[in-house]
């Protein structure tokens, strides 16, 4: 799955009250799949970190003055080397997010048996297609 994804499926899945889950095949399947899928998530945050560091390390002499055009909602000027830079990194952080990544022995869970127990935690539709195909079946 893309690593994108499971950044998603930890934000999504990490709305759902575990307490209120009586089913423990549900219950513990749910935690196991959130811990894997929040050891991923964290890994994943860590690769991203590395390169945002080494971008704002490379260019911690112009970041407070384009911190501070933008923040005045005037043009960045005199950064052209910046601003190539900050596009480049944008491209490595997107094409990141895009690659794949394994998660072994998340155990599915029955889409029906999902939303029985989660009928008052604050889900979106977005929230279960988030989840379909990673935790849900």
């Amino acid at each position: 799955m893309k690593k994108i994804d499971i950044i998603n499926a930890v934000n999504a899945l990490g709305k759902v009250r575990i307490n209120k889950i009586k089913d423990e095949r549900v219950k513990f399947s749910l935690v196991q799949a959130y811990r894997k899928l929040r050891k991923a998530s964290k890994d994943i945050d860590d690769e991203r970190k590395e390169v945002i560091e080494k971008f704002q390390k490379d260019f911690e002499e112009d970041l407070p003055e384009v911190q501070q055009f933008r923040m005045e909602g005037k043009p960045v000027t005199g950064h052209n080397e910046f601003l190539k830079a900050e596009a480049d990194c944008n491209r490595i952080l997107a094409k990141m997010s895009q690659e794949e990544a394994a998660i072994d022995g998340v155990q599915p869970v029955k889409v029906d048996d999902f939303l029985r127990y989660v009928k008052e935690d604050e889900l979106t539709l977005e929230d279960i297609d988030l989840l379909d195909g990673i935790v849900l079946e």
